[in-house]
């Protein structure tokens, strides 16, 4: 299990989105009613949840590969990075390992009647969005996007476009974010530099750092925002 998020406009307590990231195994999202307890896994085979095939990505100028057993092979992660709309009426996530974003509406993915045909019919590829590990969604309905490769944290708008926030090379593996009406807060977890991808080397330096930045204004694209 990776990332969760909380709808609390459908089930009698809310419902839970649990993005099951398996890395290699069977990727899907799980939807778990709070009141009830009751969960089901669901688009398990759905393209929008598995890992892309041959993805490679490159971080601190290396490529990212798993390296405790020969040959090394690429990470393979699927459904990972979660956010919903600011009304809850649509859920946004995308694999580890692709570039892409999805997204559904959640009175269809809330609802257990609905069969999975009809839940793989109702997803949106919503197009490219770079490398991203964790997404959050701020009160005007823009999704912020954590990018591993480029040491940054993007911004998608309602329209599609993108803005650069902040970026800096001490941004490694930016993971956990949240949005407030003013201030976007971010994990950086170093994960490229655990011993697994290091031939049993672990490259990891303190500090572990929480970063914060202001939602506005949004800075010049020759810029870098400070940290």
């Amino acid at each position: 299990m990776n990332d969760l998020r909380v709808d609390l406009t459908h089930g009698q307590a809310g419902t839970a989105y649990v993005t099951d990231s398996s890395f290699g195994h069977s990727p899907a999202l799980v939807v778990v009613d709070i009141a009830s307890g009751r969960q089901r896994r669901v688009l398990a085979t759905h393209p929008s949840t598995q890992a892309e095939p041959g993805f490679m990505a490159v971080v601190e100028g290396v490529p990212l590969v798993y390296t405790p057993g020969k040959p090394p092979r690429f990470v393979v992660g699927g459904a990972d990075g979660i956010t919903l709309s600011p009304n809850s009426d649509r859920l946004f996530y995308a694999p580890l390992t692709s570039r892409r974003l999805y997204s559904l509406p959640t009175a269809v993915l809330a609802d257990p009647t609905v069969s999975e045909a009809a839940l793989a019919a109702a997803v949106k590829d919503e197009g490219e969005k770079g490398t991203a590990d964790g997404l959050a969604t701020d009160t005007q309905g823009r999704i912020y996007t954590t990018n591993f490769e480029q040491d940054c944290i993007l911004r998608r708008n309602t329209d599609g476009s993108f803005d650069l926030m902040v970026h800096d090379p001490r941004i490694l593996s930016p993971d956990g974010i949240f949005c407030t009406k003013t201030h976007v807060y971010c994990t950086l977890g170093q994960w490229n530099r655990l011993a697994s991808f290091n031939g049993g080397q672990d490259k990891r330096k303190p500090p572990y750092h929480l970063i914060r930045f202001p939602i506005e204004p949004v800075p010049a694209y020759n810029t870098e925002q400070k940290i």
